[in-house]
Formats: structure tokens, sequence, C-alpha cells
């Protein structure tokens, strides 16, 4: 048939730009182009999308009731990170952009939601590299009458159902990974002691100065800079562990029982005293899930926060009464889980860039 008529639905000033615009860095900057002409990119959004709608039913199904908490506060707590600081005219002080929603969403455990999660924004005035953006989205849920074993179980049926239903097929390095079958799990001073292949101070002398100088020395020993960074226990067995130990967790790994001194907000071991009942979850030799039985005694949590003060840290967690006062009313026994989402995203679609599972990145 020939055509009568034409009209225009919206002008179009500007050519379209080369195939080759996909391994352009303007591809970040002008995202829109990239998603009209990459269909990749556009895979990826989609993916993302159908992940966090897993993940919303996934914890809806088991009686998780989604909350939202505050993103400006004046107060800063929950992780080991620097705050972004605004001002609010009206008041007449400092807010923070929250850096984890943790300490409130225990504060509404307390106060009776036994189940609780949150899906939403956190900022990091920290590193920008192909694992870090300032803003990105994490998952927070935590669950009252139950401990870091429980949410082992849940994390390994969260992911391989999420893997089986949304029918992914992630790798890495061409490695598939493979989610049908129960984690790996290691322990964190063990697998340490074996990669230096030296003994290392028992867990409740980790606080010590002989320690630290262990650490220190051991550091240097494996080219491992700390210029213009604070010294601390906490940041040397963190650097070692990302040196040494983590790059080799390729399959969906447990890094269990990190030492006390690098978790002041979880529970002591029930049976090894200076290690906590936490673990993190490695993928592709990433960070992705952190978790742990919550610390519930608040004179014991005052004592944690306040040697998190004393190190000079600038990324250290601040001392938060209000949430200590909070704790005296009661915290069941509860379990806590968080994930980066972005993170989650790129293992899940074998991306090499958080930037790529973002739709706009700074």
């Amino acid at each position: 048939m020939a055509v009568t008529r034409v009209r225009m639905l919206a002008p179009c000033l500007r050519q379209l730009p080369s195939a080759n615009f996909d391994i352009s860095h303007k591809r970040y900057q002008r995202r829109y182009l990239d998603f009209m002409i990459n269909q990749k990119s556009r895979n990826v959004i989609k993916t993302r999308a159908r992940v966090v709608s897993y993940l919303r039913r996934f914890l809806e199904d088991r009686d998780f009731l989604e909350v939202e908490t505050p993103i400006l506060s004046d107060r800063v707590g929950g992780a080991t990170a620097r705050p972004f600081l605004t001002w609010h005219n009206e008041m007449g002080k400092e807010l923070s952009m929250r850096i984890a929603p943790e300490l409130y969403l225990k504060q509404l455990v307390i106060g009776g939601f036994d189940r609780v999660f949150e899906i939403g924004k956190l900022f990091r005035n920290e590193g920008v590299d192909h694992t870090h953006n300032p803003e990105f989205t994490s998952c927070e849920f935590y669950q009252a009458y139950a401990d870091y074993n429980d949410l082992i179980l849940l994390t390994e049926e969260l992911l391989r159902g999420m893997v089986e239903s949304l029918e992914l097929s992630p790798s890495h390095n061409s490695t598939s990974l493979k989610f049908s079958e129960s984690f790996d799990k290691i322990e964190f001073i063990p697998s340490l002691e074996s990669a230096t292949n030296r003994t290392f101070p028992s867990p409740e002398d980790l606080g010590t100065k002989e320690s630290l100088n262990f650490l220190r020395s051991l550091c240097a020993e494996q080219g491992i800079s700390m210029e213009g960074q604070v010294i601390s226990v906490s940041r040397l067995l963190d650097k070692l562990m990302g040196r040494l130990v983590e790059p080799d967790l390729v399959q969906p790994t447990f890094l269990l029982h990190h030492p006390l001194v690098m978790s002041p907000l979880a529970k002591e071991h029930r049976s090894v005293p200076g290690l906590s009942e936490r673990f993190e979850l490695f993928i592709g030799g990433r960070e992705v899930a952190n978790a742990y039985t919550e610390l519930n005694d608040p004179e014991l949590q005052r004592l944690a926060l306040a040697s998190e003060a004393r190190s000079d840290d600038p990324e250290a967690m601040l001392p938060d009464e209000d949430y200590c006062r909070a704790l005296e009313y009661g915290l069941p026994p509860t379990a806590g889980w968080g994930a980066g989402l972005d993170r989650l995203v790129m293992t899940l679609t074998n991306s090499t860039s958080i930037r790529d599972v973002i739709t706009f990145p700074l």
C-alpha cells in the first residue's frame, strides 16, 4: 500500500551514534543513548528489576514486612563508612545521608515487628571503582528469634530459587557459578593462617598492641600499603583478607566467624570468645552479603561503640545512645542480613562494572 500521509511524532535533531558507542565512556554520561542502541544494556536493567521483584516476593512470602526508615538523620550508624553531610537551614543543624538502615530496623524489631525488611538507597562518601558507587541500593532484613545459622540456610534458599526461577546463568571469567548445591564455608582466621603460613594471635588477643604490630608487619610482607590510612586491627585484617583470600572465593562461599573487633554490632560467638557469629557471602571474588546474630546487650553495645570511637578512624561507627537506650527495652534474639543489590545483579548478569547495573551511575 502506498504511503498517503506522514505525521511527525517527535523531532529527532541528532544522528544516532555508531555501533561502537557501547565501548565509549560517554555511554554512562548519555545513558539514554546506550539503552537506545544496546540491547545488552537494556537486558541488564530488566534483569535487575526481576531480581528486586523476586527478593521482595521471597521475603513477603515469609511474613517479612516492608518498611521505610529515614534517609536524612542527625545520627550516623549501622556500618563502617564515611557519610555525606548536608545542612538543614530551618533546623540549623548538620544532617547526614544514611550509610545503613540497620539501627532503625532493629528498633522496629524492639517495637514488636518481628520480621522487617527495607530495599532502598544508601550513600557512602568513599572511593569509586568497578564495585563501588557513592549511591547504591541495598536490601536489609531482620528476623527475630533467629541466628546467623538460620540466615545461612535462608541465603542459600533465596539465591538458589532466584537463579532457577529467573533462568539465570551466572559465571565468572568463563567459570559457571553453582547455586544448586550447598555453598562452601571457610573460617576467617584459619583462612588467613593458611594464606600466610603464619600462626595468628588468639581471637581474644587481637585487640592488643602486639597483635597490631604483628598484623602491620604481615601487611608489609605482603606489599599492602597503609599509607595515609588510619592503622587499626580491624582495617589490617580487612586488607589482608581482601588481598589474600577474597579474590579466590569464586563459587558461592560463606566466610565465617570474623573477629569481634571487626564486628561491633554482632554477638560474640557462643563457644569461641573473641569471634563473632557472623558471615559474609562471596561470589566471584566479591562480597555480596553480610549477616550476623545481633548484639542485644545494651552495655556490651555501648562498650563496643566506645571502642570504635577511640580508634580515630573517620569511617568508624560512632556511639549512639538513643539506640543503646532502645536496647534497654529488649531486642529479642535477632539475626540481620544485608546485601548490595547492585553487586548481586553484577554477579547474576556477568557484568564487570557496577555502573553497568545502575540506570544513571554517577
